[in-house]
């Protein structure tokens, strides 16, 4: 009886935190730069954030892991990976499972699983263009539920970039405003960006960016990413609404590449994020 209450009383806390399939935070390198990441988008994760960075992407894998809020129940499990077709463009594949667990009871369970397209629009010596779109698949179950309940999602974005060095970014995600549920229908997040990023120096890159998800506020971003060394990158970045000051340190070895991702919070603990990856 006890653990039942317990299990309950966590139930609870989290969906007052959370709503269903919420921007959790898909890359550790995007966690670094605050979030500001829709407009450099250049690996595998771009199919979390903007798939037109696909493009820029090339062939790579991608897996990470995050415990939310350092909670020891909230686990995050993500990863991509990307193929370049040639002129067909780059094909991206993404997961992402979120589980809200306490000892052998999962309360909650969230899988996403998508497929993107990036493709070249057009490019001259001064200027290129990309698109991407892509479709996720959304799957959730709870912990007093026998069935599962999906949706489909559809994401769309683009990238122009000017000079080589500034890039403009857009992008939409659940674009055709999928809902989820049975009895009780849920709106999935709509949520739209519009961002800016800039190369001032060889191997330094800033991001401002606008995100806003339907019905809420408008949450401003900034990020910044320096390559002391080919080896080392390190990243910074804030955001608002919440107040959030973000870090991150990320090494390529032998195209090896191993992130880490951390921002702090106003309310809660401070998230902690891994990932490593290929560059085949």
């Amino acid at each position: 009886m006890k653990k039942i209450v317990i299990v309950l009383l966590i139930a609870v806390s989290l969906l007052s935190l959370n709503a269903v399939f919420d921007d959790y935070g898909s890359s550790a390198r995007a966690r670094g730069m605050g979030g500001a990441f829709y407009s450099v988008s250049n690996d595998a994760s771009a199919v979390f954030y903007n798939p037109a960075g696909l493009v820029y992407a090339g062939n790579n894998v991608i897996v990470g892991y995050t415990d939310l809020w350092s909670t020891g129940y909230n686990s995050l499990i993500n990863g991509a990976v990307s193929y370049n077709l040639g002129k067909a463009g780059t094909i991206g594949l993404g997961y992402q499972f979120f589980d809200v667990s306490y000892e052998d009871v999962t309360l909650q369970s969230e899988k996403t699983v998508g497929i993107f397209h990036g493709f070249t629009v057009m490019k001259d010596i001064h200027t290129e263009l990309t698109m991407g779109y892509g479709v996720n698949l959304y799957n959730i179950e709870f912990y007093d539920q026998n069935d599962s309940q999906t949706a489909f999602g559809i994401n769309i974005g683009a990238l122009a970039t000017v000079r080589q060095r500034t890039r403009l970014a857009f992008s939409v995600t659940n674009v055709n405003n999928p809902k989820i549920g049975k009895d009780y229908e849920s709106d999935l997040p709509q949520v739209f960006v519009i961002g800016l990023s800039h190369v001032p120096y060889e191997k330094v890159t800033t991001s401002i960016e606008l995100k806003q998800e339907f019905g809420e506020e408008t949450q401003v971003m900034g990020g910044l990413e320096i390559s002391p060394h080919d080896m080392v990158t390190l990243r910074g970045g804030v955001h608002n609404k919440p107040n959030v000051i973000s870090f991150g340190v990320g090494f390529n070895v032998n195209n090896m590449l191993v992130d880490y991702g951390y921002n702090s919070h106003s309310n809660l603990d401070g998230i902690h994020q891994v990932a490593i990856g290929y560059k085949f």
